[in-house]
């Protein structure tokens, strides 16, 4: 669901590479049985590494974990990982971001007759592991929903990549051709009347959220992919600094519906600085109630969740201080007082509570 940010990687030599494409391509499209060629035929990139968050042996187990739970569902055929890595002895490490050029990748997928490309990303947010898997489709060239999962360790996280499979089979319905048995029974509710899909719930201001938390606002249409806006329950609260106290980040706003972009951006940059654990990062890492979409609201997102959850004596709010994602000049950010409701801004070096917001 979420999106992750990643900067400053080196350029990928595509030249030795793309060198060998043709002689490779001759010998790439291995002979494969009639049920073998309804399968989705998948390409298992590298796993990239960042921030040191697994050393490189832990980052193949890995990566070899993923795909045997893969090839386990019987539902893919996996392109060999020895004719992936020929593609890539020309570097230490394939950067994830080389997947934004589209030739790049649709020659990947022309040489390794794969009819999808996945790309992990192993790195930190905060004090927890993540790893984040894209998902590219040959010769379309369509990014696919990926999945991600975070632990705080790296035996949770291997014990999680079930959980990862999970969502891949059931964002892209299996990847194969359906058992004689799902086809039959296809057949037969084809025949039946269908009954119709169930109304979207609807929420009021204070109802409790899908994530488990309140909701406080309603935007009554879902203009932009969301209508609702959910804080998290007090448990998730946590005091810290906004970050960057010492530069300012340009374009980040204030009005309802950019909180979203502006966690995404200050996180991004914050990664960038080498600076971790600011209010921004921690909501962007958080994962709560099955959803890891929660940022920092901006300052009219904070205003309301004042309005409809403080004063109706929702969610548990204390009388302190709560950041909000929106800059007011350079050193400075914009922060609310849930005492009074007044607003103001400070130096960014302060701490004060972040309760985390999702929109859906």
């Amino acid at each position: 669901m979420k999106k992750r940010f990643f900067v400053g990687a080196p350029t990928f030599k595509w030249a030795p590479v793309l060198t060998a494409l043709f002689a490779l391509s001759m010998a790439a499209a291995p002979c494969v049985n009639a049920q073998a060629k309804q399968k989705t035929r998948v390409a298992v990139f590298p796993f990239e590494v960042t921030d040191y968050a697994v050393n490189a042996s832990e980052a193949v187990t890995i990566r070899e974990d993923f795909s045997n739970r893969l090839a386990q569902t019987g539902l893919f055929d996996l392109v060999p990982r020895s004719e992936v890595d020929k593609l890539f002895k020309q570097e230490a490490a394939f950067q994830l971001n080389d997947l934004s050029d589209a030739t790049k990748t649709a020659e990947y997928g022309r040489v390794l007759n794969a009819n999808w490309i996945l790309a992990g990303r192993l790195a930190k947010i905060g004090s927890r592991l993540a790893l984040v898997v894209s998902m590219y489709t040959y010769p379309d060239f369509v990014q696919k929903p990926g999945s991600q999962i975070y632990a705080p360790d790296i035996d949770t996280l291997v014990d999680s990549i079930p959980t990862l499979i999970a969502d891949i089979q059931s964002v892209h319905g299996g990847g194969g051709a359906a058992p004689a048995a799902g086809k039959a029974a296809a057949a037969k509710s084809a025949t039946q009347p269908q009954a119709k899909p169930a109304a979207p719930k609807t929420y009021k201001i204070g109802d409790t959220g899908p994530a488990g938390g309140f909701i406080f606002f309603d935007k009554f249409s879902n203009d932009g992919g969301w209508r609702y806006l959910e804080a998290a329950p007090v448990s998730m609260e946590q005091t810290l600094g906004w970050g960057a106290g010492d530069r300012g980040i340009s374009g980040l706003k204030t009005t309802v519906g950019t909180g979203k972009k502006n966690t995404e951006y200050i996180a991004e940059v914050l990664k960038r600085v080498g600076e971790y654990g600011a209010a921004a990062q921690y909501c962007a890492g958080m994962e709560y109630g099955g959803y890891d979409d929660w940022f920092l609201p901006s300052k009219d997102e904070l205003n309301l969740m004042y309005l409809n959850l403080k004063q109706a004596d929702k969610g548990d709010f204390s009388n302190a201080v709560y950041w909000s994602s929106s800059e007011s000049y350079t050193f400075h950010a914009w922060y609310q007082r849930f005492r009074d409701g007044s607003q103001d801004w400070t130096s960014k070096s302060n701490t004060f509570l972040v309760r985390p917001v999702r929109a859906f």
